[in-house]
């Protein structure tokens, strides 16, 4: 019997699902998406060599304030409800139309689906007596017509059977891609389902970057990153594909690599933080883990849909502003976090900040990482910020082993983006699983050496005989 075949983890198999031309437009959607993120993560490293020189002196030590000024500046994103057009539009036809739809009738007695009868005046065109004389005599039993509007899907198949073939073909291509489109109702319960997970992460980073220095911020980016891994290889594994050892064997070389440089990295300023460096440790890590929870339900739940990520912020932000406003009021009077309002720089550094890392960074992100792959995405970030220690390589070299920190940290983790990339250009192979399983293959052949024993009798015979034999007469 052949054994069933297992199949291959492809990161953006559901992408190609439906698109003939998948094949092109992989490769493009995966360097459009790294271009992004190369511009998002210079933003983010910018805005924390900006914090780190500013921050001593606009210090906001309130974690759960900050978050809700990020929901609050996310919540901003709902504008778009009023301001742009394909927005309103889907409320229109998501919304208005479904009302619209529900009171229709359906199919009775082989009729059309019509919608409840509405009596309309009849209007009489105004004439003379004479005019009307000349006319012939009419009956009308009453001053009333009856009017009945037709189904929205009928009235467009309707007005489509009255185009031309090419119209009708652009027609149904725009009718595909809003298929593929989530409904704004989809949006709704993602936002909800995803939005505590996000304010967690975000909550716990916040924190743990003022316990930690900056270099330690790598492992939130590995336990993040392991956390995806885990995730998407138990979802996978559930719709019966296996794990892509290649993407387990990047993400383990970069996670060590990152322990590394966290192991050698400012122990001056690990040293001087010596208390608290335990519990920023733990935070940075728990933040890492939520934050995979959180991209990994996104990607779970919109693997075979498009989504409009800055509609799905909108939801999350403003869910999060109306449970922010009553949760600052109970950690207030509980005492965990008394509520204390900004002075104005504070506030300046607030908007400028946030708004460069939440409301433009976190967006294209995410954005940028539908496009090419979370764990490509995810390795990026302490590669820049290995990369950045260039633009100050004097202050790396005065340091006690700077160089082999800044080699330890980012080349392992340039090389693992590397080869992921490939990776994925290649229809997603597998080449670290087909390395081990020659491998294994070749440790398991063994010489099997056939001998033939003639001291057994019982497994062998002779049938032909070599001495003659005396007949009796």
């Amino acid at each position: 019997m052949e054994k069933p075949k297992i199949k291959r983890h492809s990161v953006l198999e559901e992408l190609d699902e439906e698109d003939p031309t998948g094949a092109m437009r992989r490769t493009e959607r995966l360097f459009t998406g790294l271009i992004v993120l190369g511009i998002v993560n210079i933003l983010w490293n910018a805005s924390i060599r900006v914090t780190k020189h500013v921050q001593p002196y606009v210090l906001v030590d309130r974690p759960f304030f900050v978050l809700f000024f990020r929901a609050a500046l996310l919540s901003l994103y709902c504008l778009g409800w009023c301001m742009w057009s394909p927005w309103r539009r889907r409320i229109y036809e998501e919304i208005i139309l479904y009302g619209k739809k529900n009171e229709n009738t359906f199919y009775v007695n082989g009729l059309p689906r019509l919608s409840t009868p509405s009596f309309v005046p009849i209007k009489y065109d105004e004439t003379s007596d004479a005019e009307v004389s000349m006319k012939e005599n009419t009956i009308k039993f009453k001053n009333t017509v009856e009017v009945r509007q037709m189904s929205d899907e009928d009235a467009a198949e309707a007005q489509w059977s009255r185009f031309s073939y090419d119209l009708t073909l652009g027609l149904e291509l725009l009718e595909k891609e809003k298929k593929k489109k989530q409904p704004i109702s989809e949006h709704i319960k993602m936002a909800i389902s995803c939005a505590l997970f996000w304010a967690i992460a975000q909550c716990m980073s916040y924190r743990g970057t003022q316990l930690l220095p900056t270099s330690s911020l790598a492992v939130s980016s590995a336990s993040c990153s392991a956390t995806i891994f885990i995730l998407l290889g138990m979802f996978n594994c559930c719709r019966g594909q296996r794990l892509n050892m290649t993407e387990m064997f990047a993400v383990i070389v970069s996670s060590l690599s990152l322990v590394a440089t966290l192991k050698i990295a400012e122990p001056a300023a690990i040293f001087k933080n010596l208390k608290t460096f335990p519990s920023g440790l733990n935070l940075c890590f728990l933040s890492g883990l939520f934050y995979g929870i959180f991209m990994v339900t996104v990607k779970t739940k919109t693997s075979r849909k498009e989504f409009d990520i800055p509609m799905l912020y909108s939801i999350m932000g403003l869910f999060l502003f109306l449970i922010g406003l009553p949760g600052l009021y109970m950690l207030d009077r509980s005492g965990i976090e008394l509520f204390e309002w900004p002075n104005n720089y504070q506030w300046i550094y607030l908007i400028v900040n946030e708004i460069i890392r939440t409301v433009f960074c976190e967006v294209f992100w995410l954005w940028a990482t539908s496009m090419a792959t979370p764990i490509i995405a995810l390795l990026s970030i302490p590669l820049c910020l290995s990369a950045s220690f260039v633009l100050d390589m004097r202050s790396v070299m005065d340091q006690k082993n700077g160089i082999l920190r800044w080699i330890i940290s980012f080349f392992p983790t340039f090389f693992s983006v590397i080869f992921l990339i490939f990776v994925v250009i290649f229809d997603n192979c597998d080449p670290v699983y087909e390395m081990v399983k020659s491998i294994a293959q070749s440790c398991s052949r063994k010489k099997v050496l056939i001998k033939v024993l003639d001291s057994e009798k019982d497994q062998t015979e002779q049938l032909i005989c070599t001495q003659p034999r005396t007949h009796e007469a």
